[in-house]
């Protein structure tokens, strides 16, 4: 009966060490696989449906956990990121969010205006530092240099900058302007045909006008000059 529970005993012995060395072998396995994978990374992926151009909000998306060798380089792996963001394509239920797809929101006051990126070149140019929420006064000259017959007009006023561009010297290399979208139209054509366009950086307490009104007295100044043109002998 004593060696019955004897062999009880060892054999019990023997089955909890044999499960505690094949815990710990298990472990072992589980970090060595987690080691060649590179650990978890959390990514994000949507939970409900998203439409485009919608303004992401972080309740939007749900956390999952991925090996790191699996993560795509575009994957969001923060949530921050999205702040101020949309996404340019709709997101399903499960979508993944990457930054590839994401854009900042544009800030823009009203669905009928539009912003037109003016890029610093050989015929643009800027005077002063710019950023975003600033206000512009934009000069264009007109006309044929080889003729002679020429105009520098006052073309728009108090234009305001939705996003400004600068390099590491804080030159501006662009800026997106908000504009109606009949003006747009006409700040493009200038863009292609003018001699010149120079941005000038406007005070920030000056009264405000809108870009129609800009028009009107960029229209004036245009006719004025041109009439004193034509009484230059």
């Amino acid at each position: 009966m004593q060696d019955a529970k004897r062999r009880a005993i060892i054999f019990t012995v023997l089955a909890v060490l044999f499960a505690v060395t094949a815990g710990v072998l298990f472990m072992q396995q589980v970090d060595a696989v987690n080691a060649k994978l590179g650990g978890m990374t959390t990514i994000y992926v949507a939970n409900q449906e998203i439409a485009s151009r919608e303004p992401l909000k972080p309740e939007y998306f749900k956390a999952v956990q991925v090996p790191k060798k699996y993560v795509q380089a575009s994957a969001v792996t923060n949530i921050a990121e999205i702040d101020n963001m949309v996404s340019v394509v709709p997101l399903n239920e499960g979508s993944l969010l990457t930054s590839e797809t994401l854009k900042p929101v544009t800030q823009l006051t009203s669905p009928k205006r539009r912003m037109v990126v003016l890029a610093a070149s050989e015929r643009v140019s800027f005077d002063g530092a710019i950023e975003a929420n600033d206000r512009v006064d934009i000069i264009v000259s007109r006309g044929e240099q080889n003729s002679g017959k020429t105009e520098t007009v006052i073309f728009m006023k108090d234009v305001e900058v939705v996003t400004a561009l600068n390099d590491k010297n804080g030159g501006v290399k662009a800026v997106g302007l908000e504009l109606s979208l009949n003006n747009a139209r006409k700040l493009i054509h200038e863009t292609n045909f003018a001699i010149s366009i120079r941005v000038l950086k406007a005070p920030q307490s000056a009264e405000v006008e809108t870009d129609e009104e800009e028009e009107t007295e960029g229209e004036e100044g245009s006719e004025d000059q041109q009439s004193q043109l034509g009484n230059t002998p």
